[in-house]
């Protein structure tokens, strides 16, 4: 498992390239190749907070499930804290990259699959 901090990953993804990826996954939707639902937030009676959740799925290149979920917290700013916590998984359940989480904080975390002996 590779765990990177949020200043790891800002060293190592320029502006450029997050704008080539968006570009790339923008053409993939357009293509049909991405499933992205509606969004679904979920609020219980008499609840100040909000949680969120939006699921992706990839038919191509590489089939793999993604999810983002994030919990809104209003009054957090209040006790020093950010509004919105939360993380986004990507799973590829083919076996041939590892699954990814993130978290609200820019931390990321790459597990990555067995090696051919069945072992990470």
């Amino acid at each position: 498992m590779i765990v990177l901090s949020e200043h790891d990953v800002r060293e190592l993804l320029d502006m450029e390239s997050c704008i080539d990826a968006m570009t790339d996954v923008l053409a993939s939707l357009a293509r049909g190749e991405l499933y992205n639902p509606l969004r679904s937030i979920a609020r219980s009676e008499g609840a100040d907070t909000l949680l969120g959740l939006m699921p992706a799925y990839r038919s191509a290149p590489t089939k793999a499930y993604g999810l983002k979920e994030i919990v809104i917290v209003p009054t957090n700013p209040s006790r020093g804290l950010d509004t919105h916590m939360g993380g986004v998984l990507l799973h590829d359940y083919t076996g041939h990259a590892g699954n990814v989480w993130t978290d609200a904080t820019g931390r990321v975390t790459l597990g990555l699959p067995p090696n051919e002996g069945g072992r990470g």
